[in-house]
Order: structure tokens, then sequence, then C-alpha cells
């Protein structure tokens, strides 16, 4: 959902450039879990939308805010890791999302939600529910 709302982005250096008019979305996606043999929505308010980029970009402190628990250390550093490590979790759901992990990103697998999964999954919003501005 287009929220009508554009932003300037700019990049990490100056020489890199930034882009103009960037749509700020509502967005949904789904999330297997293959633990709980279910599948969820995760919801995500005032996002950036911005085709070229591959995978959706999602800071720790924005899912902190939205009041999951989140664990950002690879399991890969720790000598004796946990469940915990390494995944975000909703007590309000009961839900615990290991990441993955690529070179040195996290990520969480995800893909497009069906009409039939808008209409009878459970909804998680991984980022604060809030409108811009509230």
């Amino acid at each position: 959902h287009n929220t009508g709302i554009t932003c300037t982005v700019n990049a990490f250096t100056e020489s890199s450039g930034k882009l103009e008019q960037v749509p700020i979305i509502d967005d949904d996606v789904s999330y297997d879990c293959l633990f709980q043999a279910k599948y969820y929505i995760l919801l995500v308010r005032n996002t950036f939308h911005v085709p070229d980029i591959a995978v959706d970009l999602l800071p720790p402190f924005i899912i902190r805010e939205a009041g999951l628990q989140i664990n950002e250390c690879p399991k890969i550093q720790l000598s004796d890791p946990t469940v915990e490590v390494h995944s975000m979790y909703s007590e309000e759901v009961g839900l615990r999302i290991h990441f993955g992990l690529s070179n040195t990103f996290s990520y969480l697998s995800t893909r497009k939600s069906t009409n039939h999964e808008l209409a009878s999954c459970d909804k998680l919003f991984i980022t604060p529910d809030s409108t811009l501005g509230t």
C-alpha cells in the first residue's frame, strides 16, 4: 500500500549519490515457520520501496520499537549458542524467527503473501504499527 509519501535516501558516501522520490509504503510478507508448520503475515509500516534492491533491509532498533525481542549475534560467533541467538521473538504470537547469514548480513526468508493467507493467517507487526507523523 503506497502511503503517498516519498523521501530522499542518501547513500553511505556522497560519491555513491542518492535516491530521490523513494515511495514510503506499508507492506506485508509471508513467513513460513517450519517449526510450527504454520504461515504468518509479517506487517511492515513506513518502509522504503526500492525495487532495485533484492532484499528487505530492516534495522534491529526498529524491530525492538515494535516490541519484539531480537538477538543479532550470529551463532558462529558463540561457543555455546542457544535457541534465542540470532533470532527475533514475538511473545504476543509465540513466534521465534531464526535469521540466516549471508556473508556479514543477517536475513529472514519471506515471500509474497497470497490473498488466502492475508485473510486467514496470524499477523505480526515487525515495525511499529503507526503512520508517519504520529
